[in-house]
């Protein structure tokens, strides 16, 4: 019955809401330029301050997840003292250049995701059962594929 309600309502609902927040009107060369823009911006700069996003842990019988919820720039810390510095874009405020997260390592690497923001909003998470690491790039929330990166 549960499986039954599931599909019946949560996958069509789902299915709507995504469609009315999709990347419809994303110009891919406007988005790529501001993504690069973006990067050479922050890194230039290097004087900004973040507020911490602390990890919320989530543990059932099956696994436990790691979530980080998003609803501005912030920073994530590590137990190892490594920092990723999260920038986000909404569709909303610019629709051409649609949804990107930027995620920029205390190294200066850059990683690029096109994960819906809604509101200002974006959760990235981890299936793995261990305490928070440096899972948001070794989970492959982050981690970027040829077509993700700008150039």
């Amino acid at each position: 019955m549960k499986k039954l309600l599931f599909f019946c309502f949560f996958i069509p609902i789902s299915y709507t809401l995504y469609a009315q927040h999709g990347n419809y009107n994303v110009n891919i060369d406007t988005r790529k330029v501001w993504i690069q823009n973006k990067i050479n911006e922050i890194k230039k700069s290097g004087l900004y301050v973040l507020p911490v996003v602390e990890p919320e842990i989530n543990e059932t019988p099956d696994f436990t997840n790691c979530f980080y919820n998003f609803i501005r720039d912030a920073r994530i810390t590590f137990p190892d003292k490594s920092r990723i510095d999260i920038f986000l874009h909404s569709s909303h405020s610019n629709p051409t250049i649609g949804d990107v997260s930027i995620a920029i390592t205390d190294k200066g690497k850059a990683h690029v995701n096109y994960g819906h923001i809604c509101g200002g909003t974006i959760t990235f998470f981890s299936k793995k059962p261990t305490a928070p690491e440096n899972t948001l790039i070794s989970s492959n929330v982050l981690k970027p594929t040829p077509t993700m990166l700008p150039g």
